[in-house]
């Protein structure tokens, strides 16, 4: 059933986001000509200064738009879906709570990461020059950080880059549900949920930063601080992102009151 209810939000959800890296895709085939124009011509142009000007602008706000209406979209796509009229329909299906919410996971990581990359595929395109060897800065790159020994940082910020991508998904889905618990005020109770979730967050790594510098004394270790950091926030992301999955099955399962 898991593999029906993906291929239903796959198509519900695609046309949302098709559109947008269309509009992704024109802006930076807009940006990548007006940059051509201006690296190739010997006339300087108030006129396609001015146009550079506003693509540009165009291509940097549709970036940062396309990351939020990504989020927004996902959210909306579980808050109507799950937890108002159209919920009546969705828990008639034959399949359990615990799929409902794989099924929106999966789905919402999966154009999280397709944002992601297709971003920075965007970037790349527009900035590329023939004047920038790319391949040069890379091997560069890689030498410093063996040199360094730096790779483990790397591997940490990846896996901590997974984690955050999986987990802000169903905090947010946690939130959605304990919102829903207030039946008049429900995205006010979401809203406060995550900022009951901030405030904690907060704490809790006030007092690690704390006990860490505490630690270390004066000895200045500071590749042992970061690596402390590091784990910590890991391991809180998993822990918060099992306690929210927790949370939302609870609540799916035994205090749902759609509307």
């Amino acid at each position: 059933m898991l593999g029906k209810l993906l291929k239903y939000e796959y198509k519900a959800t695609s046309r949302y986001f098709i559109g947008l890296y269309i509009v992704l895709a024109l802006l930076t085939i807009g940006n990548k000509i007006m940059l051509i124009i201006e690296d190739t011509s010997d006339v300087q142009l108030r006129v396609v200064d001015i146009l550079f000007g506003i693509i540009m602008a165009s291509y940097v706000i549709a970036i940062i738009a396309i990351a939020v209406a990504t989020v927004v979209l996902m959210l909306r796509r579980f808050y109507f879906n799950m937890l108002k009229d159209e919920g009546y329909l969705t828990f008639t299906l034959p399949a359990t709570v615990g799929q409902h919410i794989a099924s929106k996971m999966i789905v919402c990581i999966t154009w999280f990461i397709a944002t992601i990359v297709l971003t920075v595929v965007s970037i790349f395109v527009v900035t590329y020059s023939k004047y920038i060897d790319y391949a040069r800065c890379i091997s560069d790159s890689v030498q410093e950080l063996t040199q360094l020994g730096a790779w483990g940082y790397v591997a940490e910020g990846i896996i901590a880059a997974i984690v955050t991508v999986i987990g802000m998904p169903i905090l947010m889905y946690a939130c959605l549900s304990i919102g829903q618990l207030y039946t008049k005020h429900r995205v006010v109770g979401a809203i406060l949920a995550y900022i009951g979730y901030y405030i904690i967050n907060q704490v809790v790594s006030s007092v690690f930063l704390v006990i860490c510098m505490h630690s270390l004394g004066n000895s200045y270790d500071i590749s042992a601080f970061a690596n402390q950091i590091f784990i910590f926030g890991i391991v809180l992301s998993i822990v918060v992102s099992i306690a929210s999955y927790i949370a939302t099955y609870y609540i799916l399962s035994k205090k749902l009151n759609l509307e």
